[in-house]
């Protein structure tokens, strides 16, 4: 019976707490934003530091810059569970322009994978 209280409650603060509940989550994750435009970037900038205060976005100017951070971040995951650290950050999300110099869109998700 008190498990069931337990959830009932947790339910209902993620109910009214939404929202910075995913602010929260998407901190925790790693987001690579990669586009070649400046514009673009100072968007995303705004919307994810300014807006939502996240911290954890590394923003890429092109498909290589993007495959070798997601390969530095890959290999960084590897090492910390080699030796016992739990405190990383892996990559959560790309968002990827689809036409970029070096590499386009298709391509990084093609490599990334």
């Amino acid at each position: 019976m008190e498990e069931s209280k337990l959830v009932l409650e947790v339910s209902q603060n993620v109910g009214s707490h939404s929202e910075d509940l995913v602010v929260s989550a998407l901190n925790v994750a790693g987001i690579i934003v990669a586009d070649d435009s400046d514009i673009n970037l100072a968007v995303f900038k705004n919307i994810f530091e300014d807006i939502f205060k996240l911290t954890n976005i590394t923003y890429c100017i092109n498909g290589q810059m993007t495959i070798d951070t997601c390969k530095a971040v890959l290999d960084q995951a590897l090492q910390c569970l080699e030796s016992g650290v739990r405190k990383l950050r892996p990559i959560s999300l790309l968002i990827l322009d689809f036409q970029m110099p070096f590499k386009n869109g298709i391509q990084v998700v093609y490599e990334v994978r």
